[in-house]
């Protein structure tokens, strides 16, 4: 679904009842992850339409006002969007029809200096994702073929690729 939707319209496309969606359409209007984009009145009865609020994402400072569980609680939120829609994209017959498509995984071990040069990067690569979305989104509004696309970007600190153990810190575990 795209654009903007009606709460009838979000329950049809969502297989739920509208009492549902009612209820947490308040909740992430109030979030700030979804906003309400436009209001029609209709002998007096107002009917709001809602739209996503661009991508999810918390700038650094916003971070720096939650708790660590606030921030915990976001980041599973938007780990669960993304693997949402990379299911989605997965089941799309033309996952792999584009040659110039960019699927990556790299695991890693860095120090303070890599991770602030990787988060830095991350940053501005996603600065330069919203300018080329929100260009192509005026040349699709102007007649240009639309072509729905996905760019996700994730850093996080991971227990995966823990250090190996010495064997003196084996040998302590053991006994």
């Amino acid at each position: 679904m795209e654009g903007s939707a009606g709460i009838e319209e979000l329950a049809d496309h969502l297989e739920v009842s509208v009492r549902t969606v009612r209820r947490h359409i308040g909740l992430l209007v109030d979030e700030r992850l979804v906003r309400i984009d436009r209001e029609e009145s209709r002998r007096g009865v107002v009917k709001r339409y809602y739209g996503i609020c661009g991508p999810l994402q918390i700038d650094s400072q916003e971070d720096g006002l939650l708790t660590d569980l606030e921030r915990r609680r976001v980041s599973l939120a938007v780990i669960r969007t993304m693997i949402r829609e990379l299911l989605r994209a997965a089941a799309w017959p033309n996952l792999a029809r584009r040659h110039d498509r960019v699927v990556a995984n790299v695991p890693g071990v860095v120090d303070e200096r890599g991770w602030a040069e990787l988060s830095k990067l991350h940053h501005e690569m996603l600065g330069r994702v919203e300018e080329i979305m929100v260009d192509a989104r005026r040349r699709v509004a102007v007649g240009a073929e639309p072509i729905r696309v996905i760019s996700q970007q994730v850093l996080l600190e991971t227990s995966i690729y823990r250090r190996p153990r010495s064997n003196a810190e084996r040998m302590l575990k053991k006994s």
